[in-house]
């Protein structure tokens, strides 16, 4: 269902920008605080550039995202995705925003059982959803705060000790910072 969503929404983003010239082009950092239920905490680490059509957004990002402990099952991804952003025009320097996201991870897990530890590394589809608000503390740089979530389809490595899969649900409040050019 989630998957469907991003999809559509992206979709959408490319052909409604499909005509229009950029107006700004911008490169970014943010970080994030998150976890994933069952596994535990997390943080995550992004750098993103793109192009900005008015009230919408478009980037591609690199980004890692960890969660688990170090004696305990854990897993970690780093990922290229496309994103689209809807930036809502408040006639003031705060925007709050809503985005969508899809791409290629390559993810490991690690897990541990009566026969020992399993790990591995696979690649899998990535997809992303964010929503939040940005201010605009100056006429090039934006800081923002939000919520993102960040998963992959299932991952699956076999190994001489099992099988470990699992997929990666990251729930995370992220902070950052976008300078325009």
């Amino acid at each position: 269902m989630i998957r469907s969503i991003i999809l559509a929404t992206l979709t959408a983003i490319i052909f409604s920008v499909s005509s229009a010239k950029a107006q700004d082009y911008y490169v970014g950092l943010s970080g994030r605080l998150g976890g994933q239920f069952g596994t535990g905490a997390g943080i995550g680490l992004s750098g993103h550039a793109g192009a900005a059509f008015d009230d919408i957004r478009v980037e591609g990002e690199i980004t890692h995202n960890a969660v688990g402990g170090i004696f305990a099952d854990d897993m970690y991804a780093t990922a290229f995705m496309a994103n689209g952003y809807y930036d809502f025009d408040t006639g003031s320097h705060w925007k709050p925003y809503v985005g969508a996201g899809i791409g290629i991870s390559r993810a490991h897990i690690r897990e541990f059982s009566f026969f020992g530890e399993s790990e591995g590394d696979d690649t899998v589809f990535a997809f992303q959803a964010m929503a939040g608000v940005g201010y605009e503390i100056f006429s090039s740089t934006t800081i923002f705060a939000g919520y993102k979530y960040f998963g992959t389809s299932e991952i699956s490595v076999t190994d001489a000790n099992g099988t470990a899969q699992g997929n990666i649900n990251f729930h995370s409040i992220e902070i950052g910072f976008r300078y325009g050019f």
